[in-house]
């Protein structure tokens, strides 16, 4: 018995030993190309007329020439004109490398960036890649023959984002129009380049245009097949909430015709599924489903018992040579509907969300960028912003169509706090244009965000813009050839944003802006709009802003069904001033100060508001005067917006309003301005 057990151990160790042997033989290899992996001073950034300084990656200029000591705080005084050079140049970055022997052994290997802000001419060795001018996409490159044992030289050449949108506005055959207020102190044209549209200024910020390598950049080197995207649906199958439908999508890109084993599960739970396929060389979709009985349900902040279990899918291919490749996905099983039915004796529609068969009315806020360099938002500075939502009993926040899409770990934190994404797609206060490659860049953003970010349980919403389809009603052009832009908005929104969307993700519910009346009829090969009046409080989501009505009148406010956007303007906290200003600047209406008041008439809007119920702090010291000011306009603000949010919570069950959200502007802001 003893020698038998002794026999079963040595092969036990024979198979491990096997079995490490097989997988550092066969193993998929990544090499990082980011400055925490490479030497120091590998990666330089120069101007077309200037010098190289060492550089961060992921980084962009901005913070670069900063580190350098070439410029100073961006944020402090007059530094968005100051260093509006930044913006308005060309730059380049380039990196010196060894690469690892272990990934020159591989049959193929790709150069992937997940993020280039965002205009960019890539050269390895010499060789050109590709150029790229959309900040939101993933771009990858065959660089397998390119490759050297040592001293590869990698170039990323960008142009100034500013420069380019004016170009393709200047060949455009006839005008776009933005909402680009002279107050903003901004740059023009945002509307013709995929690149975060706030960068170019907005009511609340700042204009810095940056560029740089934003979002990691690395090579992955095969022998058999990688896994490049995964997504995977949720649903519940009968009645009840006892059985699930999980619906896998693997896109594996094959070095050559081979077979292998796919296989998926959800650690922690029974079931899964496998199967023996045949992937073509090149890029291979394949669809894996399984049931899953009983799980734990993933809530919103506040419903249910007030948990959320989020599981974590895995995907993986095993190739003939023993290599594997995986990948993981956040899942959470809940059911979520949109629901817009006719109201017994009211006109219009109801507009709300139902979450596991339970109506939700929706508090919350709108997220903005949390600063104009994205590579200064760390997972501390998310966490705090999305900590405070959940713990102010928020379970909604709406990602704002004049952002970015957001970071992988916005949407972990969203899984873990139970906070509902209303995600817009980035297009906002503007016309857009309508030509083949704009259409078709566009349609390929949404797709590689749509499955990046949907296995997320907290994505609830998709939104195709940010008051587009109001702005039909803004412009001198639109309004004196409503056709021609009206054919553009559906172009963009219904027929490229919309058909790329619902092809990968057709279980969450689509909105055509925000805000909207919604759809007359929507079914997968047919949507039509209900034009008209997007304010109407019957139909779908309203934005409201009134600033010179007194915001303790209540009968100033709307009834809607849901309100997606509302607030009041204030100065932020003396304190958030101090880091960025001189003594002189720290006066109500100083130059400083109404040089960074965006909105025309705030200044007077905003004291207006502070004198309806508050006397005007006076003191014959002036800063301290100015910090009295700040303090109580932020206490004006603070009762403007509960006056407000009250008043729309009240609407939940009477006529006219069946109020169903209550989502503010916003959350953060992201330099000293006025706080929204």
């Amino acid at each position: 018995q003893e020698t038998r057990e002794q026999e079963r151990r040595m092969s036990l160790l024979f198979v491990s030993l096997a079995a490490m042997c097989a997988a550092s033989a066969a193993a998929v290899v990544r090499f990082d190309l980011g400055t925490a992996s490479l030497p120091q001073g590998a990666w330089t950034v120069r101007n077309n007329t200037g010098p190289s300084y060492p550089a961060t990656v992921p980084g962009v200029v901005h913070t670069d020439l900063v580190n350098n000591s070439v410029i100073g705080d961006p944020y402090w005084r007059y530094g968005d004109t100051d260093y509006r050079w930044v913006g308005l140049s060309d730059w380049t970055y380039t990196a010196t490398f060894t690469v690892p022997a272990s990934l020159l052994q591989q049959k193929l290997v790709y150069l992937y960036f997940d993020g280039l802000d965002t205009v960019a001419a890539i050269t390895l060795n010499g060789k050109v890649l590709g150029s790229t001018n959309n900040m939101f996409m993933r771009y990858s490159y065959n660089v397998t023959s390119l490759l050297k044992t040592q001293s590869n030289t990698l170039q990323i050449a960008f142009q100034s984002a500013a420069t380019y949108a004016y170009d393709q506005a200047s060949k455009y055959p006839y005008s776009v129009p933005t909402s680009d207020d002279e107050c903003q102190n901004g740059e023009a044209h945002r509307n013709f380049i995929r690149k975060e549209q706030c960068s170019f200024s907005w009511d609340w910020g700042p204009c810095f245009i940056p560029a740089g390598i934003w979002n990691p950049v690395y090579m992955i080197g095969y022998s058999d097949a990688l896994i490049t995207d995964l997504t995977a649906s949720v649903t519940p199958t009968g009645s009840g909430l006892s059985l699930w439908l999980v619906e896998v999508r693997m896109w594996i890109r094959a070095v050559a015709s081979i077979s292998g084993q796919a296989s998926t599960s959800i650690e922690g739970l029974n079931g899964g599924a496998s199967q023996t396929v045949t992937l073509t060389p090149g890029e291979n979709m394949m669809e894996l489903t399984f049931s899953v009985s009983l799980p734990d349900l993933w809530w919103p902040n506040g419903f249910g018992d007030d948990t959320r279990t989020v599981y974590h899918l895995q995907a993986s291919f095993k190739g003939p040579s023993g290599e594997v490749t995986s990948a993981t996905r956040n899942v959470g099983f809940r059911k979520l509907e949109l629901i817009q039915e006719p109201i017994t004796g009211e006109p219009g529609l109801s507009f709300y969300l139902k979450v596991n068969d339970l109506p939700m009315f929706a508090k919350g806020s709108n997220w903005i960028p949390a600063d104009s360099f994205e590579n200064r938002v760390t997972e501390d500075v998310l966490d705090d912003l999305m900590h405070s939502a959940a713990e102010a009993n928020m379970n909604m926040l709406r990602n704002w169509g004049g952002g970015i899409y957001q970071q992988e770990k916005f949407y972990d934190l969203a899984d873990a706090y139970g906070i509902l994404i209303w995600q817009d797609v980035l297009f906002a206060c503007a016309m857009y244009p309508r030509d083949k490659p704009f259409l078709d860049n566009a349609a390929a953003e949404v797709t590689y965000q749509v499955r990046r970010m949907m296995s997320h349980p907290s994505i609830a919403v998709w939104s195709a813009n940010n008051e587009n389809e109001g702005a039909l009603n803004w412009y001198y052009e639109t309004q004196n050839n409503k056709e021609l832009y009206a054919v553009d908005y559906s172009e963009l929104y219904i027929n490229t944003v919309r058909a790329a969307l619902v092809a990968e993700d057709n279980i969450r519910p689509f909105i055509s802006s925000s805000p909207t009346n919604g759809a007359l009829v929507d079914e997968p090969d047919m949507w039509v709009g209900r034009w008209g009046n997007v304010q109407d409080q019957t139909y779908g989501d309203v934005h409201f802003y009134d600033y010179t009505s007194d915001c303790w009148d209540v009968s100033t406010f709307p009834s809607p069904r849901f309100a997606s956007e509302y607030g009041y303007q204030s100065l932020p906290s003396y304190y958030t001033w101090l880091p960025v200003t001189e003594t002189a600047d720290l006066v109500y209406d100083s130059p400083l100060m109404l040089h960074r008041q965006h909105h025309s008439g705030g200044d007077e809007q905003n004291m207006q508001q502070l004198k309806n119920h508050f006397n005007v702090p006076s003191n014959a010291d002036s800063v301290t005067q100015f910090a009295d000011t700040c303090y109580v306009m932020q206490v004006v603000q603070a009762l403007c917006v509960k006056t407000e949010t009250e008043h729309y919570r009240m609407q939940r069950s009477v006529s006219p309003g069946h109020t169903m959200g209550a989502v503010r502007t916003q959350i953060n802001i992201n330099w000293s301005s006025l706080l929204v």
